[in-house]
């Protein structure tokens, strides 16, 4: 019993904190999965955060795609994902390569991604 409450405090924050290496895996894993160019999407990412997902930005951005919290709202209502949360970075990752995918326009949203449009 102590080891599966154990389990309940302990596995979400261990699930959520992930290296920028894991990161970056994974978002080589979604731009595939997506069929995006995962050049331009992990390139875009690393700009934006260097896969870091404590990253903010002067206007407010928060974590690896640098979501403005309204943005990221919307982009999951879009999507209907409403259970993703901003503060993990393999939600940020998914939802933006959906995104990227389902409405290219979208794309250029992020500051970053003009670069390598």
């Amino acid at each position: 019993m102590k080891y599966l409450l154990l389990c309940l405090f302990f596995v979400p924050t261990l699930v959520s904190a992930a290296t920028p290496e894991e990161l970056k895996l994974f978002a080589r894993h979604v731009a595939v999965a997506q069929k995006i160019n995962p050049v331009k999407f992990i390139n875009t990412m690393r700009c934006e955060s260097n896969f870091n997902q404590s990253a903010r930005g002067l206007a407010g951005e928060i974590g690896v795609a640098q979501y403005l919290p309204n943005s990221f709202q919307k982009h999951k209502d879009l999507m209907g994902y409403g259970s993703l949360s901003i503060y993990s970075g393999f939600d940020q990752l998914a939802l933006a390569a959906l995104v990227w995918k389902e409405h290219p326009a979208r794309m250029r949203e992020w500051t970053c991604a003009w670069k390598y449009i």
